[in-house]
């Protein structure tokens, strides 16, 4: 599987919501760094343990996977999980 990696540290500024029928799935994040510039990723499937983070104002780190066909969040640090949450085998 080719991609790029793209770790952000963040606050989310912007998140659609996900895709109906497929929690799982959002059609744009976007993510605020620290230095005041903003990260765009348009069609994000994210982990299903993962999806409940990308929150509105949901602070923390997070690893995208970019893709061809878009982006998937597969691990994310935030104050809420305290923890960094790993994806499964072969994502």
């Amino acid at each position: 599987m080719a991609g790029e990696i793209v770790p952000v540290i963040g606050k989310v500024v912007a998140v659609s919501s996900a895709v109906e029928g497929d929690d799982t799935t959002f059609q744009y994040v976007t993510i605020e760094r620290e230095d005041g510039s903003a990260r765009h990723f348009a069609a994000v499937c994210a982990l299903p343990e993962l999806a409940g983070f990308l929150q509105q104002d949901a602070g923390g780190a997070y690893v995208f996977l970019n893709k061809p066909d878009g982006c998937v969040l597969p691990t994310a640090t935030t104050a809420r999980a305290g923890s960094i949450l790993t994806p499964c085998a072969g994502i």
